[in-house]
């Protein structure tokens, strides 16, 4: 007669990480783009001039190359600005606009929108534009007219200036996506300097939300590295509220990495974390990345190797004090046992589990099948000499078992 073992094992899964930015590097302006800098000092443009400044934003550093794209943008420029000359004064700001926007065939500036950041001396020579070079072309247009119009990104006014500043921004962005990070650091530099405080503060907050979005989709492709150089970029504004979510989601990615190779240094880092955050959730995923890395033990039925793992653990880390995974590992040792016939071995291995966690009243339950497993092999070769301590014992742990208690009365009448 037989019966069946009782296992249970419990599972637990968790995912954590910490966030190490890259160090800042800087990437310095052509002498064209210092000039442009340094006359923008005084919130004008009085030696460079909006059409060059426009042009060398993004643009090559060779001053003959910028002077041939502005010679072919007021080539381009030309049969627009007749056609709008044409036009009673009242209604020039809305034809312009509407004529820069027509399709005027291969001569027409503006042929092809685009979402990807484009500098106006790409647009030029190839006719694909974004929202902020299209709005450069209205303005040079604009000025070439007389016309007083307003120059507007994301929704807001800018002058010309910060109009330049929200170029470099959208730049900044498109570097970091691409990688090139140290570039990156350099436009939103050059964005910060260009910019008045209102605008500026908008644009930073705007890159940054971008960049920890970026940020997000490299962590979902396992791109740690590339995550946090673009976190990085998006500079303080990045580490606001409203992009915490992301910092925090690249610190778990990491750390959770960082536990399949070296689960201490992990749930150390965790503690540290939780120590310079104050953050009781970062010491929860400590304790649950020493409870993963016990449980790979217990769900392999290795119980001495688990228990000179929690020993590392309490010396290293803490006391992780999950007497249930041993508990787990002893059912997970008594199946593989039992299905093994090795009764004998699971008798004395659950007598240990019974010492080690006496509160587990699977383990006394185990090995209550462990000895009436045995004792049902000794009664079948006849050998009641042999079962009756076997049968003592498993009346001691449950005197109403219906099985101990016949075999027992079996060999007593023998």
């Amino acid at each position: 007669m037989c019966r069946s073992v009782v296992v249970v094992i419990l599972a637990f899964a968790s995912a954590c990480a910490s966030t190490t930015f890259i160090e800042r590097t800087h990437v310095a302006p052509e002498r064209d783009e210092a000039a442009l800098m340094q006359d923008a000092k005084d919130g004008l443009l009085d030696d460079t001039g909006f059409d060059r400044a426009a042009m060398i934003v993004g643009g090559p550093s060779d001053p003959k190359a910028i002077d041939r794209a502005l010679g072919l943008l007021r080539t381009k420029l030309a049969p627009v600005l007749a056609m709008v000359r044409g036009v009673d004064s009242s209604r020039r700001a809305a034809e312009l606009h509407r004529l820069l926007r027509s399709d005027l065939g291969e001569g027409a500036v503006l042929r092809r929108e685009v979402s990807a950041a484009t500098p106006l001396f790409d647009t030029v020579a190839t006719g694909a534009y974004d929202a902020i070079s299209a709005t450069m072309v209205y303005a040079i247009a604009a000025g070439q007219l007389g016309i007083a119009a307003p120059l507007i990104v994301d929704g807001a006014e800018v002058d010309a200036i910060s109009l330049l500043a929200a170029a470099y921004s959208k730049m900044a962005v498109a570097a970091a996506e691409k990688h090139a990070h140290a570039l990156a650091h350099a436009m939103a530099d050059r964005s910060d300097a260009l910019a008045d405080e209102r605008t500026k503060e908008a644009l930073r907050e705007r890159r940054a939300l971008q960049l920890t979005d970026l940020a997000s989709t490299a962590i979902d492709r396992g791109e740690l590295a590339h995550a946090e150089a673009m976190i990085a970029s998006g500079g303080e504004a990045a580490q606001r509220e409203s992009t915490r979510a992301s910092l925090a989601s690249l610190e778990h990615y990491r750390l959770a990495q960082l536990s399949l190779k070296d689960p201490s240094g992990a749930a150390l880092a965790f503690l540290r974390l939780a120590i310079d955050r104050h953050s009781k959730s970062y010491i929860e995923n400590a304790k649950a990345v020493a409870f993963n890395h016990l449980n790979t033990f217990a769900q392999a039925g290795e119980c001495d190797a688990l228990q000179t793992a929690e020993i590392e653990w309490e010396k290293r880390v803490f006391d992780p004090e999950h007497t249930e995974l041993l508990a787990s590992c002893y059912s997970v040792r008594a199946r593989k046992l039992f299905d093994s016939k090795d009764f004998g071995k699971m008798i004395k291995e659950m007598r240990t589990a019974t010492r080690s966690v006496p509160k587990d009243r699977f383990a006394k339950q185990n090995l209550l099948v462990a000895l009436s497993s045995q004792v049902d092999v000794l009664l079948k070769e006849n050998r009641c000499d042999a079962a009756r301590p076997l049968l003592e014992e498993g009346k001691r742990l449950d005197p109403k078992d219906a099985f101990i208690s016949d075999a027992l009365q079996y060999c007593t009448e023998r």
